[in-house]
């Protein structure tokens, strides 16, 4: 005990020392761990820090999440996403001053495995409901009723965590360690130290006839961002004609605001005779709730030009709102949004981007996420005489699409 006769001089300090020690030497027999490092315990007295410290990883990242005031609420929504899917699961049951290096490399070599068998998990799952599909058109019930048995049985739909995502996954873990060195809980911040993948965003790959084919044959999408070619863009946004929202997908595709851009969208901010419109705030959905902030960034507060294709598709709906107003009556409400639901109110993200599925499916397109529309935003503007870098130009009419110009990723993802 010769690390307490080091704080004799402290009443009582030696005596508690000793006891902690002995008692971490007994929990540690008894659970058949290795027994604490002589330099390990004169460090923790030396700092301050408790030696008996059973605090786990999974328990320390609980407290710490759950103290965590001054982050956003979707941040704090992507935190806990991280903690509960793949820190707890893999790091939990650790000590927190046990946590290795090799401990955190472990753990982002399950998640890649298990991320490189997602996709094949989620083939095999489609083409069993397509084979439901086939059977209800044939109403063949009892193998309808067989291949349901079959799909409970697989697992469902997951999006693997790539490696943009395992990046992600390290920066919440850092922070939350980062705040336990603060604590003096530890003295090094292991997930700094490990060794990951850069995390690339996915290349945007066009939907050319042979990419469309090998989908519509296996259901495996090339990449996990697919932008359409222009003309199965004009071919979207035919389908979507009629639709309530289809001024709000023709704004997106031919200027390539975000979809919280759009639905964040105001009048005021809004000039239709100068064919300009302001982007000054964003609609995002985090836990089913509906917030109103900032852009992501400064760039993202800026002026855009717009086409008269897509000022006439707003004066449209803007009709369609003055019908929607007067028939809403006391109950409107007075949001000043561009795009509401029928009484006023704003329109809910993952509703919006369910509709836009919807359209894709009934135009019998390939996939592509609402997100993406707007890469091809560029090619549609100059099409129809806009210039994104300058003032508007006019241009009563895009000149028609082309099948064989596809629309090019935007530079700004």
């Amino acid at each position: 005990m010769a690390i307490a006769d080091e704080l004799d001089d402290v009443p009582g300090a030696a005596d508690k020392l000793r006891a902690d020690i002995v008692e971490r030497i007994r929990v540690a027999l008894k659970a058949k761990t290795p027994l604490p490092e002589v330099e390990e315990i004169r460090k923790a007295a030396r700092l301050g820090q408790p030696v008996m410290n059973k605090l786990t990883v999974g328990e320390w990242l609980t407290e710490w999440i759950g103290a965590k005031s001054s982050l956003s609420r979707g941040t704090k929504v992507s935190y806990q996403t991280h903690i509960d899917n793949y820190l707890i699961p893999h790091l939990g049951e650790i000590p927190l001053d046990r946590l290795r290096v090799a401990h955190v490399h472990a753990m982002f070599t399950a998640i890649t495995t298990e991320a490189e068998a997602i996709p094949t998990a989620n083939a095999a799952r489609r083409k069993v409901e397509n084979q439901i599909k086939a059977a209800r058109k044939r109403g063949d019930r009892e193998t309808v009723r067989e291949l349901k048995t079959t799909l409970a049985s697989m697992s469902p739909f997951r999006r693997p965590a790539n490696a943009a995502t395992r990046q992600r996954i390290r920066a919440t873990l850092r922070s939350g360690l980062s705040a336990a060195c603060t604590q003096q809980l530890i003295t090094v911040n292991v997930a700094a130290l490990a060794d990951l993948e850069p995390g690339k965003r996915p290349k945007a790959l066009v939907w050319t006839p042979v990419r469309e084919a090998r989908w519509r044959e296996t259901g495996q999408m090339p990449s996990a961002v697919m932008v359409w070619t222009r003309s199965q863009t004009a071919a979207f946004l035919q389908r979507a004609k009629g639709h309530e929202l289809y001024a709000l997908f023709h704004l997106i595709a031919f200027t390539g605001l975000r979809r919280g851009e759009a639905l964040g969208q105001r009048w005021v901010d809004l000039d239709l005779g100068a064919k300009t419109m302001s982007v000054v705030q964003q609609v995002t959905e985090v836990d089913g709730e509906i917030y109103t902030s900032n852009p992501k960034s400064d760039a993202g507060e800026r002026d855009v030009a717009l086409d008269d294709t897509t000022v006439t598709a707003i004066k449209a709906w803007r009709r369609h709102q003055a019908e929607l107003r007067l028939a809403a009556g006391p109950d409107w409400q007075d949001t000043g949004l561009v795009f509401t639901t029928a009484d006023g109110g704003e329109l809910t993200p993952s509703w919006v981007s369910d509709q836009f599925r919807l359209l894709i499916t009934e135009a019998d397109l390939p996939p592509i996420r609402l997100h993406d529309l707007r890469h091809g935003a560029a090619t549609l503007a100059l099409a129809a005489g806009i210039d994104s870098k300058s003032s508007p130009k006019c241009s009563d009419t895009p000149p028609p699409p082309s099948p064989e110009t596809p629309t090019p990723a935007s530079s700004t993802n």
